[in-house]
């Protein structure tokens, strides 16, 4: 029997909130790999129901990913290519590759000038 997980959209608004706030307050747009590593950890390690966070230049390839991405490039992935489309993408729920655990996915657009540089993922926990 499958069981059906419904996801309070409190916590995905919650989480939103969370990204855009490091978006906003961080300068992420300069996609500098020291930078990214330094606000993305601390974002993963203030937010105990993140498992993993990455971001990525427009062409796919990853700027910082922690812990380590398992793919080189992502631009055929469907977060990937709806958060360069600039909208903010929510996945279906998945089991998580890293903890085996149901998670889902969340990207949204890094912009600069009004452009679409690169782009910010989580994986979000649903269960601890």
């Amino acid at each position: 029997e499958e069981v059906i997980l419904t996801i309070d959209p409190d916590i995905i608004n919650k989480v939103k909130q969370q990204i855009n706030g490091l978006l906003s307050n961080f300068g992420l747009h300069y996609l500098n790999p020291d930078y990214h590593e330094q606000a993305l950890n601390a974002f993963l390690n203030n937010n105990s129901s993140i498992e993993a966070i990455w971001s990525n230049r427009s062409d796919g390839t990853f700027i910082y990913s922690n812990p380590t991405a398992g793919l080189v490039n992502a631009k055929v992935r469907p977060w990937f290519e709806h958060a360069m489309k600039g909208e903010t993408y929510i996945s279906k729920v998945y089991t998580s590759s890293l903890t085996k655990k149901k998670c889902i996915t969340i990207s949204t657009p890094i912009m600069k000038d009004g452009k679409i540089t690169g782009v910010l993922g989580v994986d979000l926990l649903l269960e601890n």
